[in-house]
């Protein structure tokens, strides 16, 4: 689709009389928009969405459709639509090792910023973990760990069918293979780790001797992670693997609808016969995703409301409810 067709100028009384489309136009009383995000296209990143570029060729990755191109957006331009929830996304977090989504932390890894400290258990849901990354300052840390953790992590190939991911950061061999590529530090000593990777050295150590005296006992004092909790850096060497917040599925600015799923126009007026649902539709989601799903419960709710308006507008007489 190449945009929507205005009845009239929007100045004057906006509205969506049908479609344009490859030099033809195909008129229609109600047009709804489920053209999902634009993870695909940088012109509108770098315009709603920066923070999902600001690290880098090597970091950036979005693993979501390369059919998100943001035409919900730029086909409605011409009618005013509005573009809410301007810098909103997911960004989750990445080792830089693959193009993959990586998603899983176990819980023997110790997250550390710049300055030496823990921020998160580090096993937290992917939904918020990012944001917690991102927090930290260069939006980056350090995981954390010696050599018998490293040595006793399953390899790729063994949990790739049990995590559901792609390649696995923490396994053996995949960390031995980025040490070899540089892309993991590694050093004999604690102090020479925290010098190679420009992190507060004083401050790691004690980090390193509160979280090991939180093992013994069983207790995360500070974020009440769960799960095994092992000391670590126990011995030469000791690895840090740099971790941003860099990869991102989902775009959450987009079109501006009301509870009936119609677009609104810059000045709040509604745009007559266009509705939105998904991941077009903006406003939905704010600065974190609340949670796994929320973008497929969004499409669903929101497309089945956009579907019964679109009905009203379109038929005359009585039409499904949402």
């Amino acid at each position: 689709m190449r945009g929507c067709a205005p009845a009239s100028s929007w100045r004057r009384a906006a509205a969506c009389a049908g479609v344009r489309a490859d030099g033809s136009v195909i008129r229609a009383p109600a047009v709804v928009i489920a053209t999902g995000g634009f993870g695909a296209n940088a012109d509108l990143l770098r315009e709603y969405f920066p923070a999902a570029l600001a690290h880098g060729p090597r970091w950036t990755n979005y693993f979501g459709s390369p059919c998100r191109a943001g035409d919900g957006i730029t086909m409605t331009r011409e009618l005013g639509a509005e573009v809410v929830g301007r810098g909103y996304g997911m960004l989750n977090w990445t080792a830089g090792f693959s193009d993959e989504p990586a998603d899983f932390c176990p819980s023997w890894i110790v997250f550390v910023n710049t300055s030496g400290q823990r921020f998160m258990a580090e096993n937290a849901p992917y939904a918020v973990a990012g944001d917690l990354i991102r927090a930290q300052r260069e939006s980056r840390c350090f995981a954390i760990m010696d050599e018998a953790a490293r040595a006793s992590s399953a390899d790729a190939n063994a949990r790739r069918d049990q995590l559901g991911v792609g390649e696995y950061t923490w396994g053996a061999e995949t960390i031995q293979r980025q040490y070899e590529a540089g892309r993991v530090i590694r050093a004999g000593t604690l102090a020479g780790l925290a010098e190679l990777a420009a992190i507060e050295p004083s401050a790691l150590q004690h980090t390193m001797a509160e979280y090991n005296e939180d093992a013994r006992n069983g207790h995360d004092r500070r974020y009440l992670k769960v799960g095994e909790l092992r000391e670590v850096v126990l011995g030469p060497p000791s690895y840090a693997i740099e971790v941003r917040a860099s990869t991102f599925g989902n775009t959450f600015p987009g079109l501006r609808i009301d509870g009936g799923a119609r677009v609104h126009d810059e000045a709040g007026a509604v745009i007559g016969g266009l509705f939105a649902a998904g991941e077009a539709a903006g406003g939905v989601m704010g600065p974190r995703y609340v949670g796994g799903g929320n973008s497929i419960g969004n499409a669903i709710i929101f497309g089945r409301i956009a579907g019964a308006s679109a009905a009203r507008a379109a038929l005359p007489g009585p039409a499904m409810s949402p």
